[in-house]
């Protein structure tokens, strides 16, 4: 699509945003952690991550990569996704491991979802997911289904953290593994 480059940067524009900070040498961290976005045919960085990654690297250069995405918003889409988890659906909980794995899941997504209908249906939840960038697309099948994936690590470590979090509570009330 004419425009697809237009939602993040691209590997091209964060190679030359590294060099110019001094930072090349930080390339692979930065691809690991922030790029995996995929806009149709287009892969892109998440742009707000590239900025303060590099503002906290020009003045810390020895910082850790962060999860500049958490700070962004309260992850509510992240936090109902796992808690409908909980309830009996094995194939969910499959996938959300497939998924923590670096594995992708095939689905159908809405792009029409209003924002009443966000929560309605796991359907919805999965296509909620998707358009708010925690889950990628890695192709698409024949019948129009995606193939869903975690874009990067930031995003996996929100997922790992919030999966912990669930599997920490669900022992305390009952004493049994929820994955």
């Amino acid at each position: 699509m004419e425009f697809d480059e237009t939602f993040g940067f691209t590997d091209a524009e964060v190679r030359e945003m590294l060099q110019y900070y001094e930072l090349i040498d930080k390339y692979e961290e930065v691809k690991e952690w922030y790029d995996g976005y995929r806009f149709g045919n287009t892969e892109v960085y998440c742009p707000w991550d590239v900025v303060n990654y590099c503002s906290d690297h020009v003045k810390y250069p020895n910082a850790a990569p962060e999860n500049y995405w958490m700070n962004t918003s309260g992850n509510n889409v992240m936090n109902r996704f796992i808690d409908s988890v909980q309830q009996p659906d094995m194939l969910t909980k499959a996938e959300l491991g497939w998924l923590v794995n670096g594995e992708t899941v095939v689905k159908k997504i809405d792009e029409t979802v209003t924002y009443d209908d966000l929560y309605s249906t796991m359907d919805h939840l999965w296509s909620t997911l998707f358009m708010t960038g925690y889950l990628t697309q890695k192709g698409k099948e024949v019948d129009g289904r995606y193939c869903l994936a975690i874009p990067n690590q930031e995003i996996k470590n929100i997922v790992t953290e919030r999966i912990l979090t669930l599997f920490r509570n669900d022992v305390r009330k009952d004493g049994r593994a929820v994955l």
